[in-house]
């Protein structure tokens, strides 16, 4: 009986996923210590050359921070001024043009807005992997794809992927009333705190926000078909 006793205690409060509580969902990055990948990855994460600069791809550099320092235990080296020297770029296909074959650039086109492609590019003998969208989103779901390869152990930096979503929205539909409650709603309140919007922003939005992202979902109605004519004034709107 006492071994038994002791074998629980191990597996319920030794064991790494114990402490998993589900919160950050597929988000939950895990260290790539001793794994055949972990190489591989620590290489890319220490040269990144982004070709944008707006809103999404801080979106994107805010998530490679957040799974470099968890699978590697280091931040990645980030950078937008010296791409030759670094393994890893991540553009879109009108940023990265000058170093796309014509057939290359035809088969991302066809991937339409929201499509990415993902491989390496040679570019005067040197092997650069590169992330390319036809627009800054498109890159962002480039690199959920990437990172989820990297949480499978499917990644292979020698291997060229693409893919596209067969749907143009992608939505959630909330049941969510003004008061915090939810209609058939089981499993507590909203999290949606009107009354503090727009001047604070509570974290879960942005955990919200970034599951969403992950699965390309890009649409999402947080009230519900019963909503006060109140959510269409001014201040709600913003």
């Amino acid at each position: 009986m006492k071994s038994l006793l002791i074998f629980i205690f191990c597996i319920a409060f030794l064991s790494p996923s114990y402490s998993n509580d589900g919160y950050k969902l597929w988000l939950d990055y895990q260290t790539l210590k001793n794994s055949p990948i972990e190489a591989d990855v620590s290489e890319l994460m220490a040269g990144i050359y982004t070709f944008g600069e707006d809103a999404t791809f801080q979106v994107i550099r805010n998530e490679l921070e957040i799974a470099s320092l968890q699978m590697t235990g280091k931040l990645p080296k980030i950078n937008s001024s010296d791409k030759t020297s670094s393994p890893f770029w991540l553009g879109t296909r009108a940023q990265l043009s000058q170093f796309l074959s014509m057939p290359q650039q035809v088969e991302i086109k066809n991937l339409g807005e929201d499509g990415f492609w993902l491989g390496n590019l040679d570019v005067n003998g040197t092997k650069h992997f590169a992330i390319i969208g036809n627009r800054p989103v498109g890159v962002l779901y480039g690199v959920f794809d990437f990172l989820k390869s990297i949480q499978t152990g499917a990644f292979d930096r020698n291997l060229t992927r693409m893919d596209f979503p067969r749907v143009k929205i992608r939505m959630l539909n909330h049941w969510d009333n003004l008061d915090k409650t939810v209609e058939r709603g089981y499993a507590g309140a909203s999290i949606w705190d009107w009354h503090k919007l727009p001047g604070y922003v509570d974290p879960r939005y942005i955990a919200y926000a970034r599951a969403n992202a992950s699965l390309g979902i890009n649409a999402v109605s947080l009230t519900n078909v019963n909503a006060k004519s109140d959510v269409l004034t001014t201040d709600f709107m913003k």
